[in-house]
C-alpha cells in the first residue's frame, strides 16, 4: 500500500461549527491508512510552509488533501508536492468544504461528520492505486502548411510570415486568389475583391493599410512558398510533427524560368472558350490564368492542348521554360501545424432543376453575373444576356436557390442576400433604367453597414417581392418567374431578361476526404467543425489543424480575415513553443487483450485512436484529450485512462460506500467540467441537498465504464447519478454516455435492480437549480422505492 500523507484544512475554522474535526482525525488516525495527519487553518496560504516541511520530513508516496474545491487551489498543492520532490499527480484533494460542509449546513452535525469522512477515505481509496503519469516531449517542426489559397488562406500566410514563421500555401488551381477572382467588387467596402492586408503597421514602410495580391508582393515574401496546381493526398503524424503529401500537377512551364513575354501565347494554334468569362471571350491552350494571377507564370491546359503535335511555344521560348514531357510529382512537406483555408463554392445550380439552369443560357448565378459587372470582365461591366449578347432591360434575382431547403442544403448560406444588394446597388447605381427584382424569403443584411445595402437598393427603386418562385420558364425570347407573392397572396408571372440565382454556398470540393486525412470533424452541414464555436473558433478536434474563413461556414470576406487571423495566432502559440512536454493524462492499450474491434475509432472524438493492419490498437499519445471515452466503450476493458481508471474510480466509489455511517448511499458521478462546477456552485450558493448524495468525479460521464457502476450497485449503493455537460467539452461525451445509461437502466431491471436508481442529469454549470431539483427529485424517488420494498418484504 502507497504511504499516504493527509492535510486537513478547517477553512480559517469556519467549517468547525459544522464538521467535527477532532472526530475524524481521531477515526482516521485508527483506520491506518495514513502516515500522518496535519491540521490545519489555512492551507491555501500560511500553511503552504508547513506543508512543504512535513512533506519534505514524511517522504509519503502519495497525498491527500481534505479542503475546498480542487477548482481552486489544486495547481497551488500540486506545485508543492513538486517542490517537495514528488510528482504533480500525487495529489488527491478531498472536496469537504462545497460538497459536504456548505451543503449541509442545516443537517446534524454527526452525518456531515461522517460523510466528509467517507470523502476523505474515498480519496485515500483512490490515492493508493494512483500510478505514475509518464510526460512525453514533442518537438514542433517551425514551418505552418495552410490548404486553400484564397483570401483567407492569404491572410493567414501574411500573418505567419510576419511573426518570422515559414509557411506553405497549397491550392489546387493554377493560381492563388479562390473565389475572390470572379467577384469584382465585395462589401462592406464596394472595392476590390482581391486586396490583402500590407504590413502588420502600414506607417511602418509600407504606407498603404491594403493591396491588391498582384501590388502585394506575397509571391516574393521570402517566408512563404506558394504550391499552385497541387493537391493534399495524404496527411501523416500529429501534432509538431505533420507530414502533408502533396501532389504537384505538371503546370508544363517553369515558375523559376518564366519571364511572361507573352510569345507563347501569340503563337499557340488552339483557342477555346473561356470559363473564367463565362464562355464570353476566348483563350489559348497556354494561358495566364487571370490577369492578375499569382505566380505570373502561363500554365497549360492538358485537355486542350496538342503537346507534342505541335510544340510552338517550345519553340519560340526565349528562356526555355516549357517543358510538355513535365510528369506530376508527390512531395511530402514537413509541418508542426496545419491551418485549413479550403473556403466554399456555390451549390451545382443545375440540381435545382424548376430553374433550369443549364437548359436556358440566360439563367445564370450571382458568381457570373460579378464577373459580368466587373470592368475587367468580358463585358467590361455591362450586364446582357448570355443568349443574344443584347442589353438587358429587367433582371430578376432568386434567393435561398439550394439553401434553406430540406431537399438540397437546410441552412442558410449568410452572405447571398449580401451578395444580391451589392449586385443590385451596383446595377442600379450604373444602370438605372435596368429594372431589378428580387424576390426573396427573408433578407438577412446582418453585419456592419448591411442594413444601408438594403435601404439603398429600395431608395434605387429596386423591388422586392416576398415568395418563393415555383419555377422559371421560357416564352420567346424571354423568361417568365412563376411564383406566388407571399405578402398579397397572387399568383405573378414575370417576364424577365435575365434570371440571377443566389445559390447556397456549399463545402469545396474534397472537403470530406482532407477531413478523413486530417481526422478533423464534418458538421450536419458538410464544413468542417470547430471544437468550440464560441471560445475556440478556429481549432478543430485534432491539435495543431486549425481553421480560417469559409472553410467552417460561408461568410464574407471580414470574417474571413478574422478567422484566418485567428487560425494563424493558434499556429503561432504552438510553433513557438518549439517543444512541448506533455503529462500523458491519456488513453493506453493492453495489446495482449485488444481484439482489434475498431470500436475506440468510432468513440474517441479526436481521431487519436486507430488500428492499423493486424496489429492492436494504438493511441496517438500527442492527439488524445485524455476524455476515456475510448476506454468506457472498449468491449474487451483493454483500454484505461491514465490517472482515472476504472479501478482508480471504483476504489474512490467504495471509499464513500464502505464508510460514513449505515444510511444508504447515492453516488453522484460529475464530469469534471460542468457538472463538477455546478455541484461547486450549488455549494456556493448555499443550496441543500440531501446527505447522502456523495460525489466522485471523472473527465467526462463517457468515461464511465459500465462495469464500475454495476460494481456501485453490488457494492449496495441506493442509487447513482451521473452529472455531465449540456453541450459536451469533449464533443459527443453527453451522447455517448445517455446511450449507455440506457443500456444499464434495461440491465439493471434484467437484475432485478429498479432502473430509476440510475438517473443522469445534463446541463451547464449555471444550471444549479435543476441539478438540486434533480437530486431532490431522484432520492425522493428512491426513498419512495424502499417504501414500497418494506410493504412489499416485512
Amino acid at each position: 500500500m502507497a504511504k499516504i500523507g493527509l492535510f486537513i484544512c478547517d477553512c480559517g475554522k469556519t467549517l468547525s461549527n459544522v464538521i467535527d474535526y477532532d472526530s475524524i482525525v481521531s477515526d482516521l488516525e485508527k483506520s491506518g491508512k495514513f502516515a500522518f495527519i496535519m491540521r490545519d487553518s489555512v492551507l491555501c496560504k500560511t500553511g503552504l510552509e508547513k506543508m512543504l516541511k512535513q512533506l519534505k520530513k514524511s517522504k509519503v508516496e502519495k497525498v491527500v488533501v481534505a479542503a475546498c474545491t480542487p477548482k481552486l487551489y489544486e495547481s497551488t498543492w500540486g506545485h508543492l508536492l513538486e517542490k517537495a520532490g514528488m510528482n504533480y499527480y500525487d495529489l488527491v484533494i478531498s472536496n469537504i468544504r462545497e460538497q459536504c460542509a456548505w451543503v449541509h449546513k442545516d443537517e446534524p452535525q454527526e452525518p456531515i461528520t461522517e460523510k466528509a469522512e467517507a470523502l476523505i477515505l474515498s480519496a485515500a481509496n483512490r490515492a493508493e492505486t494512483l500510478e505514475e503519469i509518464p510526460h512525453e516531449k514533442i518537438p514542433i517542426t517551425q514551418k505552418v502548411v495552410v490548404i486553400g489559397g484564397g483570401i483567407a488562406g492569404l491572410t493567414a500566410a501574411q500573418e505567419l510570415a510576419e511573426l518570422g514563421i515559414d509557411v506553405d500555401v497549397i491550392e489546387r488551381k493554377p493560381t492563388v486568389g479562390g473565389l475572390s477572382l470572379k467577384l469584382g467588387t465585395v462589401f462592406p467596402t464596394q472595392d476590390c475583391s482581391l486586396c490583402v492586408r500590407t504590413t502588420g503597421c502600414p506607417g511602418l514602410g509600407d504606407g498603404s493599410p491594403r493591396r491588391c495580391i498582384y501590388r502585394a508582393n506575397i509571391e516574393f515574401n521570402p517566408k512563404i512558398k506558394f504550391y499552385t496546381n497541387s493537391e493534399v493526398v495524404d496527411v501523416l503524424g500529429d501534432i509538431g510533427n505533420f507530414k502533408v503529401v502533396i501532389k504537384k500537377n505538371p503546370r508544363y512551364v517553369s515558375e523559376e524560368k518564366c519571364i511572361r513575354c507573352n510569345e507563347c501565347v501569340k503563337v499557340c494554334p488552339v483557342e477555346v472558350p473561356d470559363d473564367f468569362n463565362l464562355g464570353l471571350t476566348t483563350r489559348k491552350a497556354i494561358y495566364m490564368p487571370f490577369v492578375q494571377a499569382i505566380p505570373q507564370v502561363y500554365a497549360i491546359d492538358p485537355k486542350t492542348c496538342k503537346f507534342e503535335k505541335c510544340g510552338k511555344c517550345v519553340k519560340v521560348c526565349p528562356t526555355e521554360a516549357i517543358d510538355l514531357k513535365e510528369k506530376e510529382e508527390n512531395l511530402t512537406i514537413d509541418a508542426g501545424a496545419v491551418i485549413i483555408a479550403t473556403g466554399f463554392e456555390e451549390y451545382n445550380p443545375a440540381l435545382v432543376k424548376e430553374y433550369n439552369y443549364g437548359r436556358y443560357p440566360d439563367v445564370i448565378t450571382q458568381t457570373e453575373l460579378a464577373r459580368l459587372l466587373d470592368v475587367t470582365g468580358p463585358t467590361e461591366g455591362k450586364p446582357i444576356r448570355l443568349s443574344d449578347k443584347k442589353p438587358v432591360k429587367r433582371i430578376i434575382m432568386i434567393q435561398c436557390v439550394g439553401s434553406r431547403d430540406e431537399k438540397h442544403n437546410y441552412y442558410c448560406s449568410n452572405i447571398c442576400c449580401m451578395v444580391a444588394l451589392k449586385h443590385a446597388v451596383m446595377i442600379k447605381e450604373h444602370f438605372p433604367e435596368i429594372d431589378v427584382i428580387i424576390e426573396y424569403m427573408d433578407i438577412r443584411p446582418v453585419g456592419s453597414r448591411y442594413e444601408e445595402y438594403y435601404r439603398r437598393a429600395r431608395e434605387l427603386g429596386v423591388t422586392f417581392i416576398r415568395g418563393r418562385p415555383a419555377e422559371v420558364l421560357s416564352k420567346g425570347d424571354q423568361l417568365v418567374v412563376e411564383g406566388e407573392n407571399s405578402l398579397t397572396g397572387e399568383f405573378e408571372k414575370i417576364e424577365t431578361d435575365l434570371v440571377v440565382l443566389s445559390m447556397a454556398m456549399v463545402p469545396s470540393k474534397g472537403t470530406q476526404e482532407l477531413a478523413r486525412m486530417l481526422g478533423v470533424a464534418i458538421g450536419q452541414d458538410g464544413f468542417f467543425s470547430t471544437i468550440d464555436p464560441k471560445v475556440r473558433p478556429s481549432e478543430t478536434n485534432v491539435v495543431g489543424v486549425y481553421l480560417a474563413g469559409g472553410a467552417m461556414t460561408p461568410m464574407d470576406i471580414p470574417n474571413a480575415v478574422s478567422y484566418a487571423a485567428g487560425a494563424a495566432m493558434g499556429a503561432v502559440k504552438l510553433i513557438n513553443q518549439k517543444e512541448i512536454e506533455k503529462p500523458l493524462l491519456t488513453s493506453v492499450v493492453d495489446e495482449d487483450t485488444c481484439s482489434r474491434c475498431r470500436i475506440c475509432e468510432w468513440a474517441c472524438p479526436f481521431d487519436a485512436a486507430h488500428v492499423v493492419g493486424d496489429k492492436s490498437a494504438q493511441v496517438d499519445q500527442a492527439k488524445c484529450f485524455g476524455c476515456g471515452i475510448c476506454a468506457a466503450a472498449c468491449p474487451s476493458a483493454c483500454i484505461d485512462l491514465r490517472h482515472h481508471t476504472s479501478k482508480q474510480l471504483t476504489a474512490a466509489i467504495n471509499g464513500i460506500l464502505e464508510n460514513g455511517g449505515e444510511a444508504k448511499k447515492i453516488v453522484a458521478i460529475t464530469c469534471l467540467e460542468c457538472g463538477y462546477s455546478a455541484i461547486d456552485d450549488a455549494g456556493m450558493l448555499g443550496m441543500q441537498y440531501p446527505v447522502n448524495v456523495s460525489v466522485v468525479e471523472v473527465p467526462c460521464t463517457a468515461s464511465i465504464d459500465s462495469q464500475v457502476v454495476l460494481d456501485a450497485f453490488g457494492n449496495n449503493a441506493d442509487g447513482v447519478l451521473l452529472i455531465g455537460c449540456d453541450r459536451c467539452h469533449y464533443l459527443r461525451g453527453a451522447d455517448v454516455a445517455n446511450m449507455r445509461i440506457s443500456m444499464l437502466q434495461n440491465l439493471l431491471a434484467q437484475f432485478g435492480i429498479e432502473p430509476e436508481r440510475m438517473q443522469a442529469f445534463f446541463g451547464d454549470c449555471h444550471d444549479v437549480g435543476g441539478l438540486i431539483e434533480k437530486i431532490k427529485s431522484m432520492v425522493e424517488k428512491i426513498n419512495s422505492l424502499e417504501k414500497t420494498k418494506s410493504v412489499l418484504v416485512p
